[in-house]
Formats: structure tokens, sequence, C-alpha cells
């Protein structure tokens, strides 16, 4: 190849064998450019055809040759099709055309590189790229340009090994020599290179990025030399970037924008070309290869018409832009002038105030404030001004974001604060036409404005070019003290009044040593605490029960996991109930040691408490990791106390399920909700007794004989907490991901956890069926108990990274070389102790609750079962009254609601709520008229059936439990059969139908 041609591919330092693999040719004839018109399909008559053969065929004005070089697109999905044999006719690579002079195909446009109308824009491969970089090169560079890509790879083909025998090649088997020399690199040296034809279009070929499958690998955007001269060429890269990470899932971004010598930037192939080698492009100490973009240029002020304004270099001030005219009239050019209004300003900060989204969790990148940004957001807006030659005068406006859609004048009525030096300004605020002239004027000039998020709730949230950290109060933990300064909390006291007792990180004087400081120094401390937090919390045995024991260590270590899927929120509450002065609130303190700010802020009094409002509840609730409800207890006030039980028990659902409670506005619009975040704990002196909260809760009972007689052991407990030793093993555990785990990436990082999360409920629900539990039962007790079990993974990540040594290990791992014994594993003492709560659950379950209060109303006379056989006389009667289960036939008649009076004789006491019929085929069976022993039961024991029960759902839970006899349950039909009531033969051939339960399930007599 000759011509100029040859020279572009020579000055962009692009090797022969990497243009003739891609099959680069030279049109210079009318027939050669005939060819590649045709190809396009541009027709002779087309004026498209004309103007572009002008750049290419002829001479130029010093009557040098013209030509066109021709540049092969090849896309990721014809390269796929055509290895695999397959067709590719709708995929055929795209002809892209370099004149050796631009030409306008539109006037005053004079164009370099010339696609046909309507020409796909995928993503390009070059044909020699082995088909495993595409599936495994952990780098991936986009480049803009044909060329630059082109170039960079003939760089990557030098700088590992490539000679000149090769780099010269431009034989018939160019292609394959290139790809075998590729492929014998090793997958660290791979870099796949993508091409794209300009800044708009890396984004738009989601066939190609969908194929590719880049997630987890790490980017480098190679945009063209002015993304920090071009806001439009700034705004694409900044779009380009959000979406590899939110919708590629790419572990990380880097801008790869080489720096000329004279302080401005060069493309990629002037850089390769002229000044640098492929090592020296990506140097980290070069500053070509970066994580973060610039800042966005300044909006030009070309292309403006008269009569528009801007703003001054110094944004003191404003002008506009007049025309002049010369002595006849005539328009003689344009010309900059002091406008009417002397303010200038420029939109110095956004302020984006929110909580991080589920993807921003699981991606650990932030979406950009711009484009993804909340209603509650605000501004700064800096108005300056010159009074006289002194130095400007700035104020600050701030103000919700709603004002920069707002007239000046109208500012006020959006709560914007506006300094009275300002409203002083003979000028201020601008009006009308000069108001939005000055507005449009003040966003032009607006090129460095911050754009930054506050963080609404603790917690992860997401860190720009780098791993989360994680906020709690104004504590901000990161792997690096750039990372944890870039974070902004965004909670005040107003928020939460007690935001200063919140912390991680030990007391001032005694604070955790930052690995970024000290790693070695950091590594000793986090061992050292950490086995003094498990002396202080398992060895000694505060609580008499290793599974109690296991349930508060974790619980107050729960809020760090990074599980955000299936929901990003601890989801089982910890209920602690027993005696007043029992230790259950002390409990409770020793968890939320873990996060305080300084060692002993809840030692005296925990957050919250059962008197707060609801709504404040579930305020606290949403934007803290972990919040304590303490001492729920018995009201003097019925209606008081059922209020609290039900705030509690709705908080607990909706902790569980992830789901805020909905409201309206006065307006009929919802309401933001306060969606659950933390980790729940509540004290009460009564259990639970709805069902449905208690099934969703880890329920603890401190009462006698659950703490260690030893007064010193709980004490030794608080003396740790006013150091600081949880808070700093909180924060240990925090640094301890990093360190472990943060070479994998954060995405991968809560892939692992979320796989662990799974695991570990199928693990329990194991567990919990070889404990003789049903399997039906097994899913929602499994769900609450690896809610909290999952802490024991992450525990195991930190010990294998820093080496806690085997006296952790005895409460983690199973022993499987018989070096400890497996008598102290956490997860087998929780599901021990969770089972035998759930036994004792099963007494208040919907089913057994109605029975119970039919039996306290038979046995209080307040209702009466009859015989099935003599309606007159008592229903038990036999001939020799012999006893059942120790009882003769008074004792059961008594029961049964009969009152024996000092004769002997049995009357009936309140309504009929049963028959008993006596059966040789099913035994003694009581049915229940379901309506009216509803109703008796209900009304008189209102305590023990709960509020909300309906007949149906009672009578069906009878079955439902197993209560009914099991002869019986053939006679109700088919499963899921809505009746409740059977029908059933007496021996005397007589036929009754209700609810049906043994007599002695009734009584209680087995």
């Amino acid at each position: 190849m000759t011509g100029a041609a040859a020279e572009k591919l020579f000055d962009s330092a692009v090797a022969p064998i990497v243009a003739a693999s891609r099959g680069y040719w030279r049109a210079e004839t009318d027939e050669e450019y005939h060819e590649w018109a045709t190809y396009v399909g541009l027709k002779k008559t087309h004026k498209m055809y004309r103007s572009v053969q002008g750049g290419v065929v002829g001479t130029d004005d010093d009557g040098r040759p013209l030509d066109g070089l021709i540049m092969p697109w090849y896309s990721v999905k014809y390269t796929d099709l055509l290895r695999d044999g397959k067709d590719t006719s709708d995929f055929e690579p795209e002809w892209q055309l370099r004149p050796a002079e631009p030409v306008e195909v539109r006037p005053g446009k004079p164009m370099k590189y010339i696609f046909a109308k309507g020409a796909s824009m995928h993503l390009d491969i070059h044909p020699a790229t082995p088909t495993q970089w595409l599936k495994k090169a952990p780098v991936i560079l986009f480049a803009e340009g044909l060329l630059k890509g082109d170039s960079a790879m003939t760089a990557h083909l030098i700088a590992h090994g490539a000679d000149t025998g090769l780099l010269t090649n431009t034989s018939d088997d160019a292609l394959d020599r290139l790809m075998d020399f590729m492929e014998d690199l090793p997958v660290d040296s791979q870099v796949l290179i993508l091409r794209s034809p300009s800044a708009t279009t890396f984004h738009s070929d989601p066939v190609s990025l969908g194929q590719l499958n880049l997630a987890g690998r790490v980017a480098w955007m190679g945009f063209d030399a002015d993304i920090e001269t071009n806001p439009m060429v700034w705004d694409q890269a900044r779009k380009f970037h959000n979406h590899l990470i939110n919708n590629q899932k790419v572990r990380e971004v880097k801008l790869l924008s080489p720096t000329a010598d004279d302080g401005g930037k060069d493309g990629i192939d002037d850089f390769l070309s002229h000044r640098g080698t492929w090592d020296a492009l990506i140097d980290p100490d070069a500053g070509h290869l970066r994580r973060k973009l610039p800042e966005r240029p300044r909006i030009s002020d070309h292309n403006q018409k008269p009569g528009s304004w801007r703003i001054t270099k110094d944004f003191a001030d404003t002008e506009e832009l007049k025309v002049l005219t010369d002595e006849y009239g005539m328009q003689a050019g344009f010309e900059w002038v002091p406008a009417d209004i002397s303010l200038g300003g420029q939109v110095v900060y956004i302020e984006d105030r929110r909580e991080p989204t589920g993807q921003e969790l699981m991606t650990g990148q932030a979406l950009d404030p711009i484009e993804a940004g909340s209603a509650d957001a605000y501004v700064g807006i800096e108005v300056s001004y010159r009074v006289d030659d002194h130095e400007p005068i700035t104020h600050l406006v701030e103000g919700p974001i709603t004002i920069l859609r707002k007239l000046p004048a109208e500012w006020d009525q959006f709560d914007a604060h506006i300094p009275h030096g300002l409203s002083m300004h003979p000028h201020w605020p601008p009006r009308g036409q000069k108001g939005e002239k000055w507005l449009e004027a003040v966003k032009r000039a607006s090129s460095n404005t911050e754009t930054y998020i506050e963080w609404t709730k603790m917690g992860w949230v997401p860190v720009e070019g780098d791993m989360p950290a994680f906020i709690v109060g104004d504590t901000v933990t990161a792997w690096s003290h750039e990372s944890a300064s870039s974070v902004r909390p965004g909670i005040t006291t107003d928020d939460l009044h007690n935001l200063s007792n919140f912390g991680i990180g030990g007391r001032p004087d005694h604070q955790v040593i930052h690995p970024a400081d000290d790693l070695e120094g950091w590594r000793a401390q986090a061992v050292e605490d950490f086995n003094e937090v498990r002396k202080l919390y398992l060895d000694n045995e505060p609580w008499t029960d290793l599974g109690v024991a296991g349930i508060v260590l974790l619980s107050a270590l729960r809020p760090v996991v990074p599980v955000f899927e299936p929901v990003a929120n601890p989801r089982s509450t910890l209920f602690i109930h027993g005696p007043a002065g029992g230790g259950k609130s002390m409990t409770a303190k020793h968890i939320m040691a873990f996060w305080a700010a300084n060692g002993s802020d809840f030692t005296s009094a925990l957050p919250g408490s059962a008197e707060d409002t609801r709504a404040a509840m579930e305020h606290a609730v949403s934007i803290t990791p972990i919040w304590t409800i303490d001492d729920l207890a018995p009201s003097p006030s019925r209606r008081a106390a059922e209020a609290q039980e039900t705030a509690i028990t709705d908080i607990i659902r909706s902790t569980f399920n992830a789901s805020p409670k909905m409201r309206m506005t006065r307006e009929m619009g919802v309401r933001k909700a306060s969606k659950p975040a933390a980790q729940l704990i509540i004290t009460a002196e009564n259990e639970l007794s709805v069902p449905s909260a208690a099934q969703r809760s880890i329920t603890l009972r401190i009462g006698r004989g659950s703490l260690s007689p030893s007064p010193a052991v709980t004490n030794a407990i608080f003396n740790a907490a006013a150091t600081g030793l949880q808070a700093r093993v909180t924060q240990h555990a925090v640094l301890g991901l990093y360190d472990s785990l943060g070479p994998m990436g954060w995405q991968r990082i809560t892939k692992l956890f979320t796989g662990y999360y799974a695991e570990e409920q199928e693990l329990i629900q194991q567990m919990l069926i070889t404990r003789s539990l049903p399997k039906s039962k097994v899913q929602r007790l499994s769900e609450v108990i690896s809610d909290i079990t999952i802490v024991i993974p992450y525990l195991e990540t930190l010990e294998q990274g820093l080496g806690f040594g085997v006296e952790w290990g005895q409460y983690l791992f199973e022993d499987r070389a018989g070096r400890w014994g497996n008598e102290k594993l956490l997860r087998e003492a929780i599901v021990d102790y969770m089972v035998s709560n759930y036994q004792e659950q099963q007494d208040t379950t919907p089913g057994k609750s109605i029975i119970t209060a039919i039996r306290l109303a038979l046995d209080m006379n307040q209702a009466h079962i009859e015989s099935a056989e003599d309606p007159s006389r008592p229903p038990y009667v036999t001939d020799n009254d012999t006893a059942v289960s120790g009882l003769t036939d008074g004792h059961i008649n008594s029961q049964l609601g009969w009152l024996i009076d000092a004769e002997g004789n049995a009357r009936p006491q309140g309504p009929t709520i049963g028959r008993l019929v006596r059966s040789s085929k099913y035994g003694d069976v009581v049915l229940l008229d379901a309506l009216a022993a509803f109703t008796v039961a209900s009304r008189h024991h209102d305590s023990i059936i709960l509020p909300g029960m309906k007949q149906g759902a009672a009578m069906s839970s009878i079955w439902e439990e197993g209560l009914a006899p099991e002869a019986l349950h053939g006679l109700r039909g088919d499963a899921g059969n809505s009746r409740n009531s059977v029908r059933i033969r007496t021996d005397s051939n007589a036929r009754f139908s209700g609810v049906p339960i043994d007599v002695r399930t009734l009584l209680e007599l087995e």
C-alpha cells in the first residue's frame, strides 16, 4: 500500500501485519471507489457519491494524487458466526472510508471518516483476536476509532515480544500467524481491544456487549483527546462509564487518556506513534490511565445568538452578545458587552440525599447523581458581584434542586436560603426575561459543579473507583483514607436524636490501627481484639446456654455481612423477654456495645423505647444498621398495651418481609416509605402473643438461670465496652472483609455471600429435619435462623484471612481432624436452642389457642358439651364409672361444662357448643358447633384468641395442626377443601356433624 492511505497507517503506528490481517485496502481509481460505494449502498445518482468521490479520486491543490483508506469493521457477532461456519449475511463487515482530504457531505461540515447512511455501529474486534480472549481477557480496552484500536494492538504486540519479522508480515497467512502469537500470551497479559466509531456509540451495541459477558473484568475507556475540552464527549464518557458499571457489571473502569507534553491531551495513536510505548501508556505513575474522569469542561460560548447572555470568567458579572454595525448600518460583527444585570454566578454543587439502591449495593458503584438523582436533592449557587474595583463579593444561595427550574424571583417560594447581603443588591432578583437569560448563563458557566451524594442510611455505601465504605454515625470505614474522606454521611441529629452515640472503631484514646497506616499492626490488633471478644462472650459463659451466647454475638455483627439479595436488610428480629431485672436489657446492651461511638454510650440507655411512636420506630429502623426497642412492658391501659404490641408485631413482620408500611399524603400521593434496614432487637417482659410475629423472630428468654451466677463475668463485658473493644471489633470485621476478599472485587464478594446465604438456608433446613421437625414446618424457621447464622461464614472468612487460632476455630469449623471436638459449634448450639423454642411456641398456634380458649370456657362453666345420645343427661356416663386418664365420669363431665351439685346431679352451664359422640369406630369425639364454640371462646377469652382471628381460620387450624382425630381426616375431603365440619354416626346409627376433637385432646388428658 502507498499514498495517503499508507501514510495514515504509518502515522498511527499500525503494524503491517495488523493492517494486512484486518484487510485495509486503498481506493485510488474510479473503479476502486465505485467498488466501495457499491458495497455500502451508494449509487452514482446520489449526491453523497459525488461529494465523497472528490476527496478520493484525482489530485489535491498541490497536484498530489488523492486516495481513500478502506477500513473494514468486524462485529463480535460476525466473527462468532464466521468461526462457527454459520451464515453471516446479516452481520457483514462495514466499510468505513477515510478520504485523503476531508469532504463536505453536508455544507459547512467537512468529514474525515465516512460511513454510509444506515451503517451498523457495532463494536469491532480485530479478525486475529483469539476466541478465548473474548471470554477470558481480564482487561478490555474500548478505543474510539479503528486506527486508535489497531495502534494500541500494535503497541501491545511489541510490548509482549513481537519481533520485526512478525510485525512486517503481510503474506496470505498473516492473520493465522498473528492469531497464533496472541494465543500463546498468558491470560494476565491479554487485553481485548474493542473499537467504536465514536464516543456516542460505545454502549449502543447490546448484541456484542451481551455476547462478551464483561462481568467482573476491568474496562479501560480510550476516549478521544478532547474529553477535557468537549462537554459532549465528557458526557458520553460518563454515560458509558455508568453503563459499564451498572449494566455490564464490570469490576472497575479506568480512563485511558494520554497527557501531551504541553499539558493537553493526545489520542492513543498520537501518543504511541510519536511519544511513548505501551508500557509507558499504561504506567500507573504516568497519569495516562486514571480511575476518575476529569472535571466536566465548560460549555463554549461559540455559536451563541445575538441577545444571549454569558457569565464572565471571574463569575462576577454578566455580558450580552450584541451586533456591531458599520457607519452604513450594516452588520460588522459581534461583541460581548455588559448586560443589564451586574451579577455573575455558577452552580457549585448538587447534593443528592438518598439511600443506596439495591443495584448500588450489589455493584459497589454509585449511580451518577446527575442522571439518577432523587427528588430529595439540593443545590448551591454562588452569586458574585463587584463593588467598584474591589475583589468580587460572593454569596451562597442554597435550596432544593427545583430552583434550577424556576426564575430567581420565585426561589423564596421553594424554601431557598438567600443571604441578606444578596437580597440588598439592587439587581437581585433578576426578573422576567432577564431572569431567564441570567439563569441560562449561570447553567452554561457551571462546568465545575461538584456532584456528590449524602447517604441517608447507615451501613454499606458505594464508593467511586473503590470498594464500598461502611457508615456508622459520622464514622466512615473504608480501605483507604481517600475513599473514606470521599463519603458523606447524610444523617443528622434532626433525623436521629442520639446519632452521636453511634460509631465504630473504639474510643479516641484506643482506636483501630488503620491498615493503610500499618497493615501488620492492624492485623495483630484485630486478632487480639477478636480473641478478647471470644473470651468475654463465649468462653466465660456469660449466658449459660451456648446457643443464646452465639445468637447474641452473631446478631451484633449481622449488619456488616454483605447480603443484599433476596433482601438487603437483616430479617430476623431478636426478641428478648423475661422478668424485670432478669438481664434482658443488659443482654441488649452487650449487643449494642459493638456499635457505640464512645464505648459505653449504650450502657445507661438503649437507643429506642417501646414508648416511641410507631412512625418514629419505623424511621429509626430504616436508617440505622442496628436498633433496639427497649422495655415493652405491661401497661395500666389495655388499649395502650394493645397499640404498643400491634406496632411492635407490625414492625417485626415488616422487617422480616422487607416491606415498609405504605402511607398516603393529604393530597393522596404516596409518602416516602421507611424501608427496614436494621438488625432489630426488642426487649419485653412478656413473650409475643401473635404467632405470625413470633415465627419471624428469634426469641431469647432471659430469666433465672440464664446468666452466669458470677456478676464479674457480665461486668467484664461492660468494662470492655468502656474501652471500646466491641466497637473496634466491628470495624475490624469491616476491614477484615477488604483484607480477605478485596482482590475479588465487590461484585464477586456480594455474589459469594448471596450464595452463602442460600447454602446456609439449605444447611439449616437439613439440621432441622434431622432433629425430627416436619418438613412442612422447617421453611420459615430455617429462614429465621440462617439470617443470623450467615455471620458464621463471614467469621470463617475473617479467621482464614487473619488467623484467629484454634480457640475461634472450635466455635466455627467442624472438627474433621480430631483437634477440638464439635461440642462448641455455634451453628449446632443455635439450632438446638431454636428447636427447643419452636416446640414451646407450638402451644400458641391458632389451633391450639382456640382449643385452649374452649377448654377454659367449659371449665369455668361458660358453656357445655351435651351428649349426642341423650341431651338431657351428662355426656360422659359409663356403667362402671371407669376412670379415663385417672378421671371419673364426674370429673370429665365437670370439665365439659356440667355443674355437679351436692346430691351428685349434673346440670349444664351456659350455651351448648358441641356434642360428645361415643363411637366404637372413632372413639370419644367432641363435635364442636363452629359458630357457637368460637363465639363463646372469643367473648370470654379474647386474650387467648388473637384479635382479627376469624372462625373459619381458627377451625381450619385445628385440622392443619393435626389436632383433629387422624381417623377422621379422610371424611373431610381432598386437600384444600374448606369444609371444617364432618358428619359421623354413633353406634346407635344417629348422625351428627361438627368440627371433631378427641375428648382427650380437648381436655388435655394426653
